[in-house]
Order: structure tokens, then C-alpha cells, then sequence
């Protein structure tokens, strides 16, 4: 007993100590393989606590010798857990959330603040590049590993970690300092010490290459960010990797006055605006262990709005002026008003508005809360003047101070032929903004008067066919493009005909011409409204005696020949002899005419599913859905060959006759046990069907049962008294059982009703036992 709780004893101090091991500093000693899950939770917890992204794991991982398959299987592991655990149940069935890998953001961002967006974009992470050559100016420090290569004549190859007396040993050559020494630095220390030992380093037949192997991090502190704190970082990252990091300055952070903290001092004040405007990354600086990254509360902010090119919340610096805005802005857009600026302040008591002119963009010095409102350019013209209807360019022109009518006229190259020359129109905008309009005789313009003309006047000439009526005439009927014609002054019938394409096959000689009753007198007993001239005329258009002038709004109608019908066809398909396109012979052709022409119906053919497609006239429709409706055709009438009888169903041109193929199954669908299909049985009624369902439910309405054939016939159930007739059955057909009506169900019946039937049934009784006793004697 003692044994094994030795045994458990140590395997669980084994266990503590690897999870006090497993941490982000050691990362280059993590057996990726080996993790499980709780290993997995506890380094993704002390990724959140110190701020840290995947992105800025897989860098420090990388730089610390761990490769690039063991970093993949890290971090699926870490995505897994992330997502199985993101939601976990705790006591009395409430819920958390686990904090995300990635690095979260505790402030809204105001997309307004002109930069605040940078450090949110996951895509300008501005992550050092771990793959590409060490700097020459990379500084070494403490935890950074290199390795040393000597060829030639004497060779040697040894990797080589910075301790923390910032010194690394060779072996025959012992301690060299490389803390705080650049790359280059560092490499001609190291080749003099070596010369000591290797002579051919020195003569030159030996040479020596350094190469960092192994990145060591840095601690930078960040004040004043989203994610104010401290963070561990690539001894590559850079000032603006750092503020990536920390998301950026926080709601009232300063964009333009960052200070880099080293020993104590400012080295660096850090301008973002610079890389914003200009791609300038000079202040984007390497950082160094122990740096601190300060940023202080904005001096000044201004907000302009309005037609400029990138609107938004700026950050001005002091003896910065409204000139400088502009510029961080972008400009002007091309619609803006730039001759005066409205703005508004804050006093101490309340706000107040000032105007801003252009001669004072570079004077003006933005106070912190100030707003500038840039408006739009009035959407009229400075000097515009417009000519209008019989002018061969009319349209808008440039005005200017002593132009005529002529000129203007000049300006549109000239009046056109049809210009009406008595009068002319002038519409004029005056003063108090109304309009007036006067007119000018263009015959007095024409021999020299001089009217000038203001700005915005719109000068408007009429055209003689402006003036006149547009009369037009009408043809209908047997011709080939019927419609409505400008009327032309001595216009005659046969033009027109010959303007409308001439005849249709079919036109016959006789034309009406209905013609307008103008009267300049009312008489009341008179109601003609209008003349109907009818006359025959020659299809040739030879005689010339027919062809009557015509009249303003006289309306032509070819008339049809009385017999000028084209041959009209039906199709008939499906289970018959001669399937195809068969001519009605006369209007007065039926169904069983088609069928026994063509051959009658097979002998699978159904009777009861035979129907016709018709098609509607389009006009006499509403909705296009309704362009075919079916016939259903009695099979009695078909298969008995009654030609006689009314259900012989006359056909149209066009209809399409389908006869199917005899089903040889019933569908019973509805209040039944089971909706099926049953297979024909010949001799079998109704009941037998349903009862093969399983029956009727409670809720059949047997008095509505109804029988639906192929076709689209329906049969219902009849009820005399208290018996029900069934409809017939045939193959193919469908049985449908109703449901009850609530309100059916819920009724009883009256006192009434009961007598009735009480009485009713009395009767039956005694003609009951009449009719025993008379068959009995």
C-alpha cells in the first residue's frame, strides 16, 4: 500500500511539474505531440492574460527553434479547444464564454478619428518578417543565439547562445562580449578573438560567417492604448507592431505625439499621420528590452464634414491651420463651396457659428472642438441663356454682357425653315425671383433691331407645324399594317392603301370609310355624328373613279370576303389507331367524329380519362396561366358512339384530344386510415376499397364521398333517406373522403327532426308488416 501511494505520489508531482513547465517563455522545450487538452487550455489562458495573438505566438515560436510542422499542430489544437470550449456550462445552468485566441477590443472604435481603423485592420499587423536576413543594425542582446562558421583552410562550425552576462564562449578561444553590439559589430569581434587561434582567419585563407539562429524577446511597456500593459514582443517588432498589438491608442489617445521611452528618455516622438499621408515609416523604429511606448491624451481635435474628399475627426498640432486640415482631408471634393467655410465653436456657455473665407485658410488656427460644415455649389449657372424650339442647335450657351437675340440665334447656327418669324418669346427671371415674358418680331431682328438679352433668359421660337393641328387618318380591316397615318394634304384612298402594304388574301372589294361631321351650328333634332361612305372598289387599285379624296380623321375599313376561312386543324394522342393532326372538315365536327377517323380508341385506351386541351384567347384572359383549360369528354358517349348526343363536344381549331392509358389501380386518399392505392377489382364497389384502407376515421363525411375519373369528372354520393348510393367505380379513378365541417360535428338534432324521423320510421314498420301478412296467404 505505502508503494503505490509512493507511486501516485510522484506521478502526480511529475504531472505538476510538466504543467509549471509548460509555458510561452519556454516555448522551444514544448513536445507539441504530447500535449492534451488541459495542457492546450492552460497555454491558450496565458496567451490571453499576456495579450497575445496567434500571429505574435507563431513568431516568437519560429525565432525560438520551434519548426513550422509542430507550430501547424499547435495551433490546430489551439483553434479546437477554442471552439469545443467557447461556450461552457457552469453551476446552475449558466453560461460563459471563453476569451477568443486573438487579441479583443475592450473600446468601441470610432471609424470617425482619422487612423483609429489601422490598428484594428488584422491585415496591417505590421508583424516583423521572421524569414528574411537579420538586420546589419540589429542590436544583440541577452537570449539571442548565433551560429559561427569557419572555412577555408581551418574550419569550424559551433552555435552559440548570449548568456547573461551578456557573453558567449568559444571553445580555444574563450569569452567574447557581444551584448548591446550590432550584427556587424559583433562579427568583427568575434574574427579578432578568433585570429588569436586560427591564423588563416587572419592571412586570409580562412574566412568567418555569423549568422542569428534564435531571436530573443523583448518586454515593452504601452500606456495610453486600448490594451494598455506589458507584452512580451520579437526583438524584431518595431514601434507600430507594438501599438498593433495593444490596439491602437485608446478613445482619447493622441495619434501625432507618441513617445518612444528608452533609459528614461524620450528618444522618439512618433507621428502616425506621417505614415497615414505620406508611407513614411522613418518613426516606425526597432524596439528594445524594457522600452516604453507613452501615449498621451490629443491637444487638439477637429471634426470637418461635408464636401471634402475623406470626412472625419482630425488631429491637429499646435500652429497647425485650417490649411493643414485640408490637406489631412485630402482637399475639396469637386462639388464643393470653398469661397465661404461655415463653422461652428464651442464657447463656454453655448455654441456659435463663424464664417470661414478662403483668404484665411492659412491664418486660421482650429480650436479643439471645432466643426467645419463644407456645403455644395448652388446647383444653377453663372452665366447661362437658352434658346429653344426652331433653331437647328437649340440647347444652353455661355452668356455674356452685350449679347443679342441674333447672336444667340447665331450661337444655335440659324433659324430653320419652318421657324415662325411673327413672334418670338423672351422668358425673363426678374428680381424678386418671378418670371415675366415679353415677345420680339424676328422679321425686325432679321433687318437689324438690337434686343439684348439678360443672364438666364431662355429665348423660345416657335415652328409653324407647332402651330397647325396634327391631323391623321385611320385604316382597319383586310390590309397588311393597320393603324393610325399623319393625315398629308390631298392624301386619296388608294395612297393610302399603298401606304398600309396593300391587301390581305381574304380583302374583299367592299370598303367603308366612316367620315367626321363638322357643324358650326347646333341643331337638336339632328343626331348624325358621323358620314359612312361605302362603295366597292378595284383590288388592283385600276379604277380611278373609286379613289376618293380623303379627309382629315377619316377612318378606312377593308372588309373580308364572306367564305375566307383557312383550313382549321385539331390533334388527337395518346392510346388511339392513327394518332396525329386531322382538319376539321366542316364547324360542325365532334370529338367522335376525330376518334373514329381516326381509328378509334385502342384497346388499353381508357374511356374515362379521355379530355381536350383548349386554348383560350388571350385577349378574353387576364394572367397568362389560364391559356389552356381542360375538357373532360363523357366515355359513355365515346365508347357507346352516340354522335347524337349533347356531350359530343364540338371542337375548335386547335385542341388537342389526349386519350390515356387504362389505370388498372384506385386511389382512395382522405378520412381513411391510410391513403393508398388499391388494385381494380371489377366486381368490387366502393366499400371494398375503403374497407382495403382500413376503413373509414371518425371524422369521414360518408354523405360527401366523391368519385373523381382521369378525365376530371366527379361523381358524388346521393342519399335518399338514410341510404347512400355510391358512385361507380372504374380504373383509374380516384375516391376522395371529406372531413366532417367542425360545425357539422358539433350539430344535434332538433326535437323536430327527431318526430319526423320517429314518424317516418312508424310508417316504414307498418308497411313492414303489411307486406309480411300478404305474403303469407
Amino acid at each position: 500500500m505505502k508503494y503505490l501511494f509512493f507511486l501516485f505520489l510522484v506521478l502526480s508531482t511529475s504531472t505538476f511539474i510538466f504543467a509549471q513547465s509548460l509555458s510561452i517563455n519556454d516555448i522551444k522545450n514544448i513536445k507539441v505531440q504530447e500535449l492534451n487538452k488541459t495542457d492546450v487550455l492552460r497555454l491558450r489562458d496565458e496567451m490571453n492574460q499576456k495579450n497575445i495573438s496567434i500571429t505574435t505566438l507563431e513568431n516568437l515560436a519560429i525565432t525560438n527553434g520551434m519548426n513550422a510542422t509542430d507550430f501547424s499542430v499547435l495551433k490546430t489544437k489551439l483553434e479546437n479547444v477554442n471552439q469545443k470550449t467557447n461556450e461552457t456550462n457552469v453551476d446552475k445552468g449558466t453560461t460563459i464564454k471563453e476569451q477568443p485566441i486573438v487579441l479583443t477590443r475592450d473600446e468601441p472604435v470610432n471609424n470617425e478619428i482619422f487612423g483609429a481603423s489601422i490598428f484594428t485592420n488584422s491585415s496591417m499587423s505590421f508583424e516583423p518578417n521572421s524569414n528574411m536576413a537579420t538586420p546589419s543594425g540589429y542590436v544583440m542582446g541577452i537570449g539571442d543565439e548565433i551560429r559561427i562558421s569557419i572555412h577555408g583552410l581551418q574550419e569550424f562550425t559551433g552555435d552559440f547562445s548570449i548568456s547573461k552576462e551578456g557573453k558567449i564562449t568559444l571553445p580555444s578561444v574563450g569569452e567574447i562580449f557581444l551584448n548591446g553590439l550590432t550584427i556587424d559589430a559583433a562579427k568583427a569581434q568575434i574574427k579578432k578573438s578568433c585570429s588569436k587561434v586560427y591564423s588563416s582567419i587572419k592571412s586570409g585563407e580562412s574566412k568567418l560567417s555569423l549568422v542569428l539562429t534564435k531571436i530573443r524577446t523583448v518586454k515593452v511597456t504601452i500606456i495610453g492604448a486600448k490594451k494598455s500593459g506589458n507584452y512580451s514582443v520579437s526583438s524584431l517588432s518595431t514601434v507600430f507592431n507594438a501599438l498593433h498589438i495593444a490596439g491602437g491608442p485608446n478613445e482619447n489617445g493622441s495619434f501625432r505625439q507618441i513617445e518612444l521611452i528608452r533609459a528614461n528618455k524620450v528618444i522618439r516622438v512618433i507621428d502616425i499621420y506621417k505614415f497615414l499621408l505620406n508611407g513614411d515609416q522613418t518613426d516606425n523604429i526597432n524596439l528594445q528590452d524594457n522600452d516604453i511606448i507613452r501615449i498621451p491624451v490629443y491637444s487638439s481635435r477637429i471634426k470637418i464634414e461635408g464636401r471634402v474628399k475623406h470626412p472625419g475627426i482630425f488631429e491637429l498640432l499646435p500652429n497647425e491651420t485650417f490649411e493643414d486640415l485640408l490637406k489631412y482631408c485630402s482637399g475639396f471634393d469637386e462639388s464643393a463651396y470653398k469661397s465661404n467655410i461655415k463653422l461652428i465653436q464651442n464657447t463656454d456657455k453655448e455654441m456659435r457659428i463663424e464664417d470661414l473665407s478662403d483668404k484665411d485658410y492659412k491664418k486660421y488656427i482650429p480650436k479643439s472642438g471645432d466643426v467645419f460644415k463644407i456645403g455644395t455649389i448652388l446647383n444653377r449657372f453663372e452665366n447661362k441663356i437658352s434658346i429653344k424650339g426652331a433653331v437647328y442647335r437649340p440647347d444652353d450657351y455661355a452668356f455674356y454682357e452685350g449679347m443679342s437675340v441674333i447672336d444667340l440665334i447665331n450661337k444655335a447656327d440659324g433659324l430653320t425653315e419652318d421657324a415662325y418669324l411673327n413672334k418670338a418669346l423672351i422668358i425673363r427671371l426678374k428680381d424678386d425671383l418671378t418670371k415675366e415674358i415679353f415677345d420680339i418680331d424676328l422679321n425686325e431682328i432679321k433687318n437689324g433691331k438690337v434686343i439684348l438679352l439678360k443672364k438666364n433668359d431662355e429665348l423660345v421660337i416657335s415652328s409653324l407645324f407647332d402651330l397647325k393641328n396634327q391631323h391623321t387618318i385611320t385604316v382597319g380591316g383586310q390590309i397588311k399594317k393597320t393603324g393610325v397615318y399623319p393625315y398629308v394634304s390631298n392624301i386619296k384612298l388608294y395612297d393610302l392603301i399603298v401606304l398600309a402594304g396593300g391587301f390581305l388574301d381574304g380583302a374583299s372589294r367592299n370598303v367603308e370609310i366612316s367620315r367626321m361631321i363638322i357643324k358650326d351650328e347646333v341643331n337638336k333634332s339632328d343626331k348624325e355624328i358621323s358620314k359612312i361612305i361605302t362603295l366597292e372598289i378595284d383590288t388592283l387599285l385600276l379604277d380611278q373613279s373609286k379613289n376618293i379624296l380623303l379627309q382629315p380623321y377619316d377612318i378606312v375599313q377593308i372588309r373580308k370576303k364572306p367564305i375566307f376561312d383557312r383550313q382549321k386543324s385539331v390533334s388527337i394522342m395518346g392510346e388511339i389507331l392513327y394518332p396525329g393532326i386531322y382538319t376539321l372538315t366542316t364547324s360542325e365536327d365532334k370529338i367522335l367524329d376525330v376518334i373514329n377517323r381516326a381509328g378509334g380508341v385502342k384497346n388499353n385506351g381508357d374511356y374515362n380519362s379521355i379530355y381536350i386541351n383548349r386554348k383560350i384567347d388571350l385577349n378574353a384572359t387576364e394572367t397568362k396561366e389560364n391559356i389552356v383549360r381542360k375538357i373532360p369528354i363523357s366515355g359513355k358517349v365515346i365508347k357507346r358512339n352516340e354522335s347524337r348526343s349533347r356531350r359530343n363536344v364540338l371542337l375548335k381549331a386547335g385542341d388537342e384530344i389526349i386519350i390515356t392509358e387504362k389505370f388498372n389501380t384506385i386511389k382512395v386518399l382522405g378520412a381513411v386510415f391510410l391513403n393508398t392505392e388499391i388494385p381494380y377489382r371489377a366486381t368490387k364497389k366502393l366499400k371494398y376499397y375503403v374497407r382495403s384502407t382500413g376503413g373509414f376515421t371518425d371524422l369521414a363525411d360518408k354523405d360527401k364521398i366523391h368519385v373523381v375519373n382521369p378525365n376530371g369528372i366527379g361523381h358524388t354520393t346521393k342519399k335518399i333517406l338514410w341510404m347512400r348510393f355510391y358512385p361507380e367505380i372504374s380504373p383509374g379513378c380516384e375516391v376522395i373522403v371529406p372531413i366532417k365541417d367542425q360545425n357539422q360535428q358539433k350539430q344535434k338534432i332538433s326535437l323536430t327532426e327527431i318526430v319526423s324521423i320517429t314518424g317516418m320510421m312508424g310508417s316504414l314498420s307498418a308497411m313492414t308488416i303489411a307486406l309480411v301478412r300478404l305474403f303469407e296467404k
